[in-house]
């Protein structure tokens, strides 16, 4: 509605939420000031919001999550994961420190029950991160990773479990929920673009990457294996999808 004017230069994409899903926006941003500022849709600073700064510089998205009829705002910085109630105040204390993954952001394992639900994430070794509501981690190497890997948390499988994906280099490789491995596949090139996961239908669901190195696209199956006439040209994240709905195939966009 209106430009906001940042109070300190931005670090991270802006987050909108909906708490209520009655379109009351609101913005999140994280900034290099160390803050992160919460605005309405007129651009003004959301009253009420008292976060007092964090101890290092946010460099990836505010998350929220809601589980029950609990709000959680999501954030973490070099050494420290934040996690708030709606007006910026501690609402749980994390018990130990985490140096996340640069590349990587929270997700949500939601068992319905906030004595059983999780937060989870990586670390800058590739460390499977766990942070429980009580402010308990769990933490489990699943394989050496470099500090630049990329993480996922989405149902590859169908099995109505969410599975772990990993893109480090040119490998991807995906463990199921317990951490058995579903699959690990190798690329001829570097994969320089986070992983995109594809939902089309129940059992049709794929992953795709990008090296824009060797101007590749690839779309990958659900059990490893590269889907029919791929790679295809291209250097950016791409999209599929249908141009209108009464097309019968699918299109994709890709620069």
């Amino acid at each position: 509605k209106c430009p906001i004017r940042l109070r300190s230069k931005a670090t991270a994409g802006v987050s909108l939420f909906d708490y209520d899903k009655n379109r009351n926006y609101r913005l999140f941003i994280p900034c290099e000031d160390k803050q992160v500022y919460a605005y309405s849709l007129d651009g003004s600073i959301l009253s009420g919001w008292e976060f007092k700064g964090a101890d290092h510089v946010i460099q990836s998205p505010i998350k929220h999550f809601r589980v029950t009829d609990k709000d959680f705002i999501v954030f973490g910085d070099a050494h420290k994961t934040y996690i708030l109630n709606r007006k910026g105040k501690e609402r749980v204390i994390v018990k130990e420190s985490i140096s996340k993954s640069i590349n990587n952001e929270y997700y949500l394992s939601n068992t319905g029950d906030v004595s059983t639900a999780y937060l989870i994430t990586t670390d800058s070794k590739g460390n499977l991160i766990k942070i429980y509501f009580d402010g308990n981690v769990e933490k489990s190497e699943v394989a050496k990773l470099s500090a630049d890997h990329y993480f996922d948390y989405k149902d590859i499988n169908g099995d109505g479990r969410s599975d772990y994906i990993f893109l480090d280099n040119n490998t991807l490789m995906v463990r199921d929920h317990s951490n058995a491995e579903l699959f690990t596949t190798n690329f001829e090139s570097t994969i320089t673009q986070r992983p995109v996961y594809y939902h089309f239908s129940h059992n049709n669901r794929k992953i795709g990457l990008v090296s824009e190195i060797d101007e590749k696209i690839f779309l990958v199956n659900n059990n490893g294996e590269l889907y029919k006439n791929f790679p295809l040209e291209g250097k950016t994240l791409f999209s599929i999808g249908y141009f209108d709905l009464t097309s019968s195939k699918f299109n994709l966009i890709v620069g």
